[in-house]
């Protein structure tokens, strides 16, 4: 198995008032995932959440695709959120309380390729949940986003490839 997940959690609280204390609460998270974690083997899957508002229409493909925005790290620099594809019973169990949302597929080893490490990280209602922990630049979610297959695709936030093209003034 690989090596285990260093976690540390400080939290300062200011109180503003009596009846909001935690209004002015903050949360530091370090968190470290190496690539060098073989918890996740090199020819798994893990799967990842896709917002409606990170679908485009992509005339080059003809189709839809999730946009590089769905596959960076949180504003705090918390590590990307995944499933593990093989702890899932289908797809869909995934998305349960996610009405809106689709899902993809990624290759645990192009993820690897890419610099970012693959972790299991359970949580109490998601048995399945991981990290991919890596610095996320531009061009790491360009080949992640291009690399990703649909599961599970719902709408987007728009409505087609018309919605697409007013949205870019650029285009014509």
């Amino acid at each position: 198995m690989g090596q285990d997940i260093k976690v540390e959690i400080k939290v300062e609280c200011t109180m503003s008032s009596q009846h909001q204390p935690e209004r002015n609460c903050k949360a530091n998270l370090t968190l470290s995932c190496h690539d060098q974690d073989k918890s996740v083997e090199i020819n798994e899957t893990v799967t990842r959440r896709i917002s409606p508002r990170f679908i485009i229409y992509d005339p080059n493909l003809g189709d839809y695709r999730p946009t590089s925005q769905a596959f960076q790290n949180s504003e705090s620099n918390h590590p990307m959120s995944v499933g593990i594809r093989s702890m899932l019973k289908s797809p869909e169990e995934d998305l349960i309380g996610y009405n809106d949302m689709s899902l993809v597929e990624l290759d645990v080893k192009l993820l690897r390729a890419l610099a970012q490490g693959v972790c299991k990280c359970p949580t109490r209602h998601c048995p399945w949940h991981g990290l991919a922990c890596g610095n996320k630049t531009g061009s790491v979610r360009s080949a992640i986003s291009k690399s990703a297959r649909w599961l599970v695709r719902r709408p987007p936030a728009h409505n087609g490839p018309k919605a697409a093209s007013k949205q870019d003034p650029r285009r014509g």
